[in-house]
């Protein structure tokens, strides 16, 4: 079985061509077409032209909402956390899954 898939896989070997006289990929993409370092080119411009125009965006956006938000207190989501926990107390508490259980006919006691 090994000298098979090994004979198998010499001849695919063989059979490849270089990807220079490869008809079929010199017609998606001929190797003239691209310059050398072109894909570091096409990321440095992506870089200069959308990347850091967007970071001064989101930079400008975040110093805005600072100078906004200097009456930050904690205080005030402490009193709200307070405020949530009395309405919370006051609704009627559920049944817990095995007290809903115990009251089945068939599986309760």
């Amino acid at each position: 079985m090994k000298k098979i898939l090994l004979l198998i896989v010499s001849t695919l070997i063989l059979m490849a061509q270089a990807p220079s006289q490869n008809r079929a990929l010199n017609a998606v993409s001929p190797s003239g077409t691209h310059s050398n370092g072109s894909m570091q080119n096409a990321f440095d411009d992506w870089l200069k032209d959308d990347w850091k125009p967007t970071q001064k965006k989101i930079q400008e956006k975040e110093n805005k909402k600072e100078n906004n938000s200097s009456s930050f207190k904690l205080q005030d989501y402490v009193d709200k956390w307070e405020k949530y926990n009395k309405e919370k107390a006051l609704e009627p508490k559920k049944a817990s899954h095995k007290e809903m259980l115990d009251t089945l006919p068939a599986i309760g006691r």
